[in-house]
């Protein structure tokens, strides 16, 4: 920072220290002494959730603190008067309301009651009222008090105030986020960049084995890096003694991945492995559409039921809270619940009125062989099989593929072919087919078809209590043929899994069974588990046994019955400390055939230093009396693992010592990173965070390194910082996208900000991605507010100015905005400004509060990013009387008392002096088009009868949701989109939504099942046009009163007017006499039709936003977007309809009326807020 900028800031920092006193507040009578009270700057930070500064007057002992200030802070409501001087508004509860009336010196609270303050205890200042501190906590319970050393405000209270309450709201939601199903990303900054060569990863493992026959040297490398915009991989492994020596290369192979490609996702050259009913290894080529990046989410399932009215009801998906509901006096809740990859354990929890609660258990199993409904993936090689068939005289070729397609959401089916050369099916393919099915959710079966070699039928689940199973069985048709080496007949694999309770202690019994069965041989092994945990020791028994030809229940010589118990010493053991920290485990084998004892082992290990492990074991096979006894130590160090090894047993003694790491190669900063985990077919990153002293957002020698460790990691990931500042992570997974995120609390520098805090970049293949974060000094701002009185300009105190980072402008995980109060003198000034746009303005309730407006009512200011940092001088407001402006002041009961906003057009001063007129940043939508209709759209229905039945005027339709799956009746009689939203909130409509339909529909059936619904109409005419249609249908409402709908026949093109659906023949026959009675419609006009009530109901796929409300002027719709980012994170748009009516909506759209809605409700349970209203656009 530049000499002159440095002593300007220490000068604003001393500045207060002069000003102090210059205030002139009065007693509303009295005061209290003959000397003015002392203005004084209090640091003030509750809870860590903010941190302002509160201009506070001392008079004689006491302090006096300002009550609007002080309540916007703890985002109490409340509003403020001027005349009659009062504060009024509610704590904690809407309906617990205070007053606050300086006039007649009395305060009261509807749950405490009514409270008189002396003159003494109020000062009446220019900008606020102050109440002495002791009147906050006899009222409110604020219990104020004050360090005068350090000129700190201190507040306790016993109650959740509001702005701790906001925290913990967003905090959860936070948590829900962070908890979201599907992976969510911050912007890509760094792109995969393709490379002719580069990267280095270098994967070993050395061992020495010295025996007292022999010296044995053994080598395992694995190499990984970039050709030709491709990672390839490879091993080489070997051994030399004084005997031999051997060499050998393995896993060679070149990829080329492209996630974008629609065609394909990876192109393998090399040796690989196919991918059809056996996997074999090959040297050759294979080509797929199947994604690098697992797929996560599977499909959607809905969860309804039915019950108490006044229920809670909350949905957790794998033990995590997902969603919840109330349920209103229907009885009926609903949820979508995504699917996953894997095991969906899903649970809800019932509160029923009373306040009871059960649960109800589902697993839903999605194997990763499901494909998603509609997704085709295939996979097809070629090449020679590494592995020759057993006889074969030559080698043997491959070619095989294989098309999967997911044909809903429970059913997927592969067909492929395979073909191998030099075998007995040389002139024959092999075909087959593999179906995976989903039965009821939590049961699958998988059924492979090879009718040349053999037919496996499986299937598994999982239980709601853990309990499971998983059964394999097989029948091959082929003997002695390359799918069935051991030339069986049939074989069968199965496990079972039962979780019990014993004596209050969880138990686990696992039963494994493999039989296999040739001609008249006949084969069964069997193993049966069982384990506890009972206090800290762990109990283990286990019975196996193997059957030939026949099955008994006695055992055999085979049969072993072990039993093992471990214990693990914690700290907090009374046992002595030397044992602290010690696993201990013994086991012993039993024969059940023979009634003898067959072996022991035991074991004993313990961690210390940091690093280190220690363990001795020993084992003896009592049959053929062989010992073995093992001392092992080992060191998991940073950079490299260390296993060393000394062996004793019958057949001599030995040592053994083993190093195990990897070596990576960084060539921008020409450097070896050694690392004690492996390393090959991953990736790194190597992030360079700097001070960008020439501002040309790279590194290079002028800049400063930042010698930090401030980053963090998004997923999991090895980081280590380096002595030149790089920070080197490592164990990514390749061609994934990763998060990245700038630690600000590792930084020592506070006054340093990053160009962006949070980022994602594409993980390349076997080498370090370089990562360069420049970083520029905060800015600093200053300025000063002057009040115009009597034409003379003064110096206004205690103004709160608000700086509200511009929407997308500002780097930052949540708007920073700030509250910054003036001087004595009027003058302002803030530091540690993060660089972007922001909004700057005078506190609107206090200009409501002196009844004056600023000029400029705001200014639009950019910090722009410099190493130096920027300082933004000579923002001056004036303020004048609004009652000579003819301004009315602003609306008192605007939600966003504490929050301001600009008008059109905003006034900035740059360091020249020059006045520059700058637009809005803020997203504002005006709306040319004539076209469109809007709807109020009623709720959903399940049958198209119970739609249809709430017709209430001429202009009513129903359309089906394709889908929701549900019908809908709309009131098109709204010309904008404004008039459109005034009549949802003046008639008090909140279950209802608004329609905007741009375009024309296509008259369809929804679905089959309701084909079959009909039911009888009376109709009063067809017509070829449906705006004659709608003639009718609008005369026979207003001559009339009758209420008729139109509908489309899809069969003939004709629109008929239709009366509401009548179930039977002899309720629309009495209906038509009651009209003829009593209108002077001819019989022949009416007739009796017999129909589908789905017949001409028009389908539509919509998607949702969110309507936050409408507004008297674009400020006011901005004022209330900054407080809605702000506390629910929510990014907003302002739209100007035909008749220039402001309404505010959310940036985001919505696929699904679920997600609308959720969000509908989050913002509707705080009650400073507006209910949002659904939009449903058309498309």
């Amino acid at each position: 920072m530049n000499d002159y900028r440095l002593w300007l800031v220490l000068l604003f920092l001393l500045l207060p220290l002069h000003l102090t006193g210059a205030a002139s507040p009065f007693f509303p009578n009295n005061s209290p002494s003959t000397e003015e009270p002392y203005e004084v700057f209090l640091s003030f930070n509750y809870k860590n959730l903010f941190n302002n500064v509160v201009i506070a007057y001392y008079d004689e002992g006491d302090y006096y603190l300002p009550v609007s200030q002080i309540f916007s802070l703890l985002k109490i409501k409340h509003a403020v008067s001027s005349s009659p001087p009062a504060v009024s508004g509610s704590f904690l509860d809407a309906n617990n309301t205070f007053y606050l009336d300086f006039e007649t010196l009395t305060i009261s609270l509807k749950e405490k009651g009514e409270f008189s303050i002396e003159q003494v205890d109020l000062i009446l200042g220019e900008t606020d009222y102050y109440l002495e501190s002791s009147i906050f906590n006899e009222v409110f319970g604020l219990n104020f008090t004050v360090d005068f050393n350090n000129l700190v405000l201190h507040l306790e209270s016993e109650n959740e105030l509001p702005v701790y309450s906001q925290y913990l709201r967003k905090e959860r939601r936070q948590k829900t986020n962070r908890y979201s199903i599907t992976r969510e990303y911050y912007d890509l900054k760094f792109y995969r960049e393709r490379k002719i060569v580069a990267g280095g990863f270098l994967d070993y493992s050395l061992t020495t084995h010295i025996s007292e026959d022999d010296l044995l040297y053994a080598y395992s490398t694995n190499i990984g890096g970039e050709i030709l915009g491709g990672d390839v991989q490879g091993s080489i492994n070997g051994n030399f003694s004084k005997e031999n020596s051997n060499f050998l290369t393995n896993n060679l192979r070149w990829r080329y991945v492209d996630q974008n490609n629609p065609y394909f996702s990876q192109i393998f050259a090399g040796q690989s492995s196919t991918e059809g009913l056996y996997s074999r290894a090959i040297t050759g080529i294979r080509i797929t559409n199947d994604p690098i990046v697992p797929r996560f989410i599977f499909d959607e399932v809905e969860i309804q039921g039915a019950v108490e009215p006044g229920s809670e009801v909350e949905l957790y998906f794998n033990d995590a809270l997902y969603d919840f509901q109330n349920v209103n006096q229907d009885g009926k809740y609903r949820f979508i619940a995504p699917l996953t990859f894997g095991t969906s354990r899903l649970r809800l929890q019932i509160y029923d009125p009373a306040g009871s609660m059960r649960q109800q258990l589902k697993n839903i199993q999605i194997p990763y062989r499901f494909l998603p409904p509609g997704k085709t993936i295939y996979n097809a090689s070629l090449g020679r099989l590494d592995s020759p068939i057993l006889g074969a005289l030559s080698d043997n070729y491959l070619a095989q593929g294989e098309v999967g397609y997911g044909i809903n959401n429970w059913l997927t089916q592969k067909l492929g072919a395979e073909y191998i050369t030099d075998t007995e099916l040389r002139r024959s393919t092999l075909l087959y087919s593999s179906t995976s099915l989903r039965i009821s959710q939590g049961y699958l079966v998988n059924l492979d078809i090879a009718p040349a070699a053999f037919y496996r039928f499986s299937t598994s689940s999982i239980l709601p209590s853990s309990a499971s199973w998983d059964i394999d069985y097989s029948y091959y048709t082929a003997s002695e043929h390359i799918y069935n080496n051991l030339d069986l007949d049939q074989e069968l694999n199965a496990s079972f899994y039962l979780p019990v309770q014993l004596f209050k202690n969880d138990v686990n019994l696992r039963f494994t069974t493999n039989s296999i069965s040739r001609g008249d041989y006949y084969r069964n092994r069997y193993n049966i588990d069982l384990n506890s945990r009972i206090n800290r020791f762990n109990v283990r028994f286990n019975y196996s046994d193997t059957k030939i030809k026949t099955f008994s229940l006695s055992p055999s010589n085979a049969a072993e019955l072990s039993s093992s118990l471990s214990y693990f010493v914690p700290k907090t053991s009374p046992l002595p400390k030397a044992l602290h920290g010690f696993l201990f485990r013994g086991e012993i084998a039993f024969n059940p055939s023979s009634n003898e004892l067959t072996g022991v082992r035991s074991l004993i290990a313990k961690d210390f230093l940091a690093d280190g492990r220690i363990q001795v074991s020993y084992a003896k096979n009592l049959i053929s009396d062989y010992t073995f006894f093992n001392v092992g130590l080992s060191f998991d160090l940073d950079r490299v693992r260390s296993s060393s090894s000394a062996i004793h047993s019958a057949r001599g003694s030995g040592f053994k010592q083993n190093f195990l790491g990897s070596v990576g190669f960084d060539p921008h900063n020409s450097k070896f990173i050694l690392s004690n985990r492996r390393q090959v077919n991953q990736a790194g990153a190597a992030v360079k965070l700097f001070v960008d002293n020439n501002n040309n957002e790279r590194f290079d020698e002028e800049d400063t390194v930042i010698k930090d460790n401030a980053i963090r990691i998004g997923r999991s990931g090895k980081s280590r910082f380096t002595s030149d500042g790089t920070i080197y992570i490592s164990q990514l997974q390749a061609y994934h996208q990763v998060n990245l995120e700038i630690n600000k609390g590792a930084l020592r520098n506070p006054l340093i900000v990053p160009q962006f805090e949070q980022f994602s970049f594409i993980a390349p293949p076997n080498q370090y991605k370089r990562i360069e974060i420049p970083f520029y000094t905060s800015g600093v701002i200053s300025g000063n507010v002057k009040r115009i009185y009597n034409g003379k300009q003064k110096g206004i105190a205690g103004l709160r100015m608000y700086l509200v980072p511009q929407t997308d402008s500002v780097t930052s995980t949540e708007l920073e905005t700030k509250q910054i109060p003036t001087f004595s003198d009027g003058s302002f000034y803030a530091y540690e400004i993060r660089p972007g746009k922001y909004y700057l303005f005078p506190d609107p309730n206090q200009l409501d509060f002196l009844n004056m407006i600023s000029k400029p009512d705001s200014m639009d200011i950019e910090i722009e990013a410099l190493a130096q940092g920027d300082f933004v001088e000579g923002l001056n407001f004036k303020l004048e009387d609004r009652t000579l402006q003819n301004q009315p002041a602003l609306n008192q009961n605007i939600e966003t008392k504490d929050i301001g906003a600009p008008g059109n057009e905003k006034q900035r001063k740059d360091n020249s002096g020059t006045t520059l007129s700058i637009g809005y940043n803020i997203s504002v939508d005006s709306l040319q088009t004539t076209e469109c209709n809007y709807h109020l759209q009623y709720g959903g229905y399940d049958t198209p009868g119970q739609a249809l039945a709430i017709i209430q005027t001429d202009s009513n339709n129903v359309y089906y949701n394709n889908q929701s799956k549900q019908y809908f009746s709309w009131e098109n009689s709204f010309s904008t989109l404004g008039n459109t939203a005034h009549h949802i909130r003046n008639n008090g409509l909140n279950t209802a939504s608004v329609v905007e339909q741009c375009n024309t529909f296509t008259p369809a059936s929804p679905s089959e099942e309701d084909l079959a619904n009909e039911a009888y109409f009376l109709q009063y005419g067809a017509f070829k046009n449906q705006s004659d249609a709608n003639t009718l249908k609008r005369q026979l409402n207003n001559l009339h009163g009758i209420r008729t709908h139109v509908t489309a026949d899809p069969e003939n093109n004709f629109y008929k007017v239709r009366s509401a659906p009548f179930p039977s023949r002899e309720e629309a026959n009495n209906q038509k006499e009651e009209i003829l009675s009593s209108t002077s419609l001819a019989e022949d006009g009416i007739f009796l039709t017999k129909g589908s009530i789905t017949s001409g109901i028009q389908s539509f796929n919509p998607s949702y936003q969110l309507q936050l409300g409408l507004f008297e002027s674009t400020r006011k719709a901005t004022l209330y977007a900054i407080r809605l980012d702000e506390v629910f994170n929510l990014r907003s748009r302002v739209v100007i309809d035909q008749n220039q009516q402001v309404l505010l909506y959310i940036e985001q759209d919505f696929s699904r009326w679920e997600e609308a809605a959720s969000v509908q409700k989050a913002i509707s349970g705080d009650e400073s807020f507006q209910p949002p209203i659904i939009h449903t656009t058309i498309k």
